[in-house]
């Protein structure tokens, strides 16, 4: 079983042999490894030859101009001859056993369209200093299939395994079948996402697989999502727009399901709101940051508070986001920016 690996290179001469490393030493003989460099301004194209000469089962391509990350995973994907598909990030590392393990899942279970692993997100700031580590915790494990993935979406969510890509393996025909690519407008981020909510409505049958496999090394400079960008609000809210296609699959007579989908839609109002709005090289105005709670409150939040059972599913769970609900649902928007201020605030200190 042929399986293909797709780097997206740019300027990762600090860790790109290391992390090409990691997964040469447990690929098969008749594996690819495509890297794909996106007009690196450091030598990483040089470093991506040389590990081509050294390894048959590189290949080395090379955009024209710089595209962005979606456009060179998409080469990638349309270079590709494996039954399944890879991903791996130029700084990363993959695990001891990633490759024989999942593997070994195809093997037993060659109907199986996408499997999700445990990956460990490392958090290092401009010091190379590590923050904070976070693992993967499954609660869903195993194979399910078409109909048992809506069933247990709000159990499989938490894990945040459907959040990246490069925690999983996909099969190439159900990605062609589906047309299913990276979306070339998302510059900045949730990109990953988006194609991962794709790969789980479209997939028959997923494996998931608990055991940590993947380290991603989320780094203050190089990180795209910790930089400011408008179109990185607008793609946070496409992918919300995206996951919305799966709740409306989802069994909306759980009230426990409906309060968990309120608390989606407000995750994404934080990612957007901290992360973006309040950055701290951010020039939205309150004028633009109250049309970005209308919208979500309009488009994303109104239709899933019609009873008061949720209303009190949610008190329960989250008695912040029910106050949330409530100051946006009242409309008092000065008061939801001031607190989104004060969160930034906080948040963005621990990475100085």
């Amino acid at each position: 079983m042929k399986l293909s690996i797709i780097i997206p290179v740019y300027n990762s001469s600090p860790f790109l042999e290391h992390s090409v490393s990691t997964i040469l030493e447990q690929l098969e003989s008749d594996m690819e490894l495509i890297l794909i460099d996106d007009c690196s301004l450091d030598n990483s194209y040089e470093i991506c030859k040389s590990l081509a000469k050294k390894d048959k089962r590189i290949k080395v391509l090379k955009n024209k101009v710089n595209k962005g990350i979606c456009y060179t995973r998409n080469v990638g994907l349309k270079n590709a001859t494996g039954e399944y598909v890879a991903f791996c990030d130029d700084d990363d590392e993959w695990g001891k056993d990633l490759v024989k393990d999942q593997l070994e899942i195809i093997r037993n279970n060659p109907e199986v369209d996408m499997i999700k692993f445990g990956r460990s997100l490392v958090l290092v700031n401009s010091a190379n200093q590590v923050i904070s580590t976070e693992e993967t915790s499954m609660k869903v494990t195993g194979m399910i299939n078409e109909n048992e993935k809506y069933c247990s979406y709000f159990k499989i969510r938490p894990s945040k395994s459907l959040v990246n890509v490069w925690n999983g393996f996909y099969k190439l025909q159900m990605l062609k079948e589906n047309h299913i690519y990276f979306d070339e407008s998302m510059k900045y981020g949730s990109e990953d996402a988006l194609f991962s909510f794709d790969c789980f409505m479209h997939s028959k049958s997923i494996y998931f697989n608990p055991k940590v496999y993947y380290i991603h090394y989320k780094r203050n400079l190089s990180s795209t999502s910790r930089k400011f960008n408008r179109n990185k609000i607008d793609s946070i809210i496409k992918t919300a727009k995206k996951e919305e296609e799966i709740w409306h699959k989802v069994d909306l007579g759980s009230q426990e399901n409906q309060s968990s989908k309120v608390l989606a839609v407000q995750g994404y109002l934080n990612n957007v709101m901290i992360d973006q709005a309040f950055h701290p090289n951010s020039n939205i105005t309150y004028t633009e940051r109250k049309e970005i709670y209308e919208k979500f409150k309009r488009e994303l939040m109104e239709n899933h508070f019609q009873n008061n059972h949720v209303k009190k599913e949610l008190w329960k769970k989250n008695k912040k986001h029910y106050l949330l609900y409530k100051i946006l649902k009242g409309n008092h928007y000065k008061f939801i920016d001031i607190f989104y201020k004060l969160s930034a605030k906080k948040i963005n200190r621990k990475w100085r």
